[in-house]
């Protein structure tokens, strides 16, 4: 999905909002605007996921085995470390306020939303790999040598209230 759909959506939605007899039509399509964004907030989280290196690890996370994470493909210790590194990398060299990629949207808001909604996203699964890491029932060898980071510096790295 590219923000094509979205940007002529929001175009059409401002012509349409000088004639009163459009209220209608002005619905269904911010109906269709909403899905347009939603589709492009799961792509660009997945994106980033992808960037950041962690996307093998939170595929692990969701394995309903009773295999310990440690013993799935992608996330044994080995790779999380090497996940670690390119994590270390994405967040040395993401924009948290701005995403190149979806610059070619016309509102600056839901890009901002739509990049604000990835970075919450990958706040979480580090959280999730962090609690599964940690977790001995996941058997990890030494855990706390694998994750540099606790989860609040990267929530705070990525902008994100943990809050919120």
């Amino acid at each position: 999905m590219d923000s094509t759909l979205a940007n002529c959506g929001l175009y059409l939605q401002h012509v349409l909002e000088s004639y009163s007899f459009t209220k209608e039509r002005q619905v269904e399509l911010q109906k269709d605007i909403d899905s347009w964004v939603s589709a492009l907030m799961q792509e660009h989280y997945q994106e980033l996921l992808e960037e950041s290196g962690l996307n093998l690890i939170v595929k692990g996370l969701t394995d309903e085995s009773d295999t310990p994470l440690s013993r799935v493909p992608g996330a044994e210790a080995k790779a999380v470390t090497q996940a670690m590194r390119t994590f270390d990398n994405f967040l040395a060299s993401l924009d948290i306020l701005t995403s190149p990629r979806l610059s070619l949207l016309t509102s600056a808001r839901i890009s901002s939303d739509i990049h604000r909604f990835a970075l919450e996203n990958i706040a979480k699964d580090y959280d999730r790999i962090y609690s599964a890491v940690m977790d001995k029932d996941n058997k990890y060898e030494f855990p706390s040598t694998l994750l540099s980071r606790h989860p609040e510096d990267v929530y705070m790295l990525l902008g994100i209230d943990k809050t919120g």
